[in-house]
């Protein structure tokens, strides 16, 4: 099957803001698909459609995203909306860095699917520090830029990170030797793992009850390592994993998109050298998380070696 173009509108999104360039192959290029091409267009994105062949009846073909010089507003109208219905979220995340203001007009529809997706687009861009509104009916983003922050990813999220970690804690609270990897899979299977509606969006609870900041606390950093590399963990792990992300969700994890989920329509690898990241997870011990991700604790934030650790468990 060819490649759905509505989901190459976030790598060509990635690569307008990156400065890079791009070609995606083998993607179907229906003309009631490919509007949102032509907004990115006006705002500075360049591509070009080379049709190769047809599939199902529909032209498909590669996708080439030219170098971007810098990033300019526009106006969607009411009339063109229709067209772009599914691109709004990721064209208001580019015109966050255009210059100047970028109006998606009559979008009254968007408040009426799953979600709010006004509300919601509003609400990412404001806290990841940029400036958007809802005017009546119109989504109005400003651009400048954003400065970074965190936000939630607004449907189901598992932190798979924090299964691994309560396996992690049980183990230690049981007295279970870390180096057993059939008696921590025992330890796995003992606890029940759920997506609680008490949150908006639901989000991992572990038996019943949301991440306890024990999680956080040094004993477990230093020895989640240890326990998450058993293959007896990994397949507990893995099967329930599939079964919280069955009905669609957002997961987050170091294999969900390689082991869990291989066939997942949109994949998001990300890379940070070690001491960047362990900078991070000290922050993520401090402040709250408004996506269900990691509990602050009172304790000392992470070991002293974090990075270490980190750089130790990619090798």
């Amino acid at each position: 099957m060819p490649g759905d173009v509505s989901s190459a509108a976030y790598l060509v999104a990635a690569t307008a803001l990156t400065g890079g360039e791009l070609t995606i192959r083998r993607v179907g290029l229906n003309l009631t698909r490919t509007h949102f091409l032509a907004v990115l267009d006006r705002m500075g994105v360049g591509t070009e459609q080379v049709v190769t062949g047809e599939e199902l009846g529909e032209p498909v073909g590669d996708l080439f995203v030219a170098r971007t010089g810098g990033l300019l507003a526009t106006e969607v109208t009411a009339r063109e909306l229709p067209l772009v219905i599914d691109e709004v979220p990721v064209l208001a995340a580019i015109a966050a860095h255009a210059e100047g203001e970028t109006r998606f007009a009559g979008g009254a529809e968007l408040r009426a699917k799953e979600s709010d997706r006004l509300a919601g687009v509003v609400e990412v861009i404001r806290d990841l520090g940029g400036r958007a509104r809802v005017e009546g009916e119109d989504l109005v983003v400003e651009g400048g830029g954003l400065a970074g922050g965190r936000t939630s990813a607004r449907r189901d999220h598992v932190n798979t990170g924090l299964m691994y970690r309560a396996v992690t804690l049980r183990a230690l609270q049981q007295g279970v030797d870390l180096e057993d990897g059939k008696a921590l899979g025992e330890v796995a299977r003992g606890i029940r793992f759920d997506l609680s509606s008490r949150f908006a969006p639901p989000a991992l609870v572990i038996d019943g009850e949301p991440p306890s900041p024990e999680l956080v606390a040094p004993e477990v950093e230093v020895n989640v390592s240890t326990v998450s590399r058993h293959p007896e963990v990994r397949a507990v792990l893995r099967d329930e994993q599939r079964r919280l992300g069955s009905r669609g969700a957002v997961m987050e994890g170091r294999d969900i998109g390689s082991v869990v989920f291989p066939d997942a329509a949109v994949k998001i690898f990300l890379v940070a050298a070690p001491d960047e990241r362990a900078a991070r997870r000290v922050r993520e011990r401090r402040e709250p998380d408004p996506g269900g991700g990691l509990p602050s604790s009172d304790g000392p934030p992470v070991a002293p070696d974090l990075a270490e650790a980190l750089a130790t468990r990619d090798a």
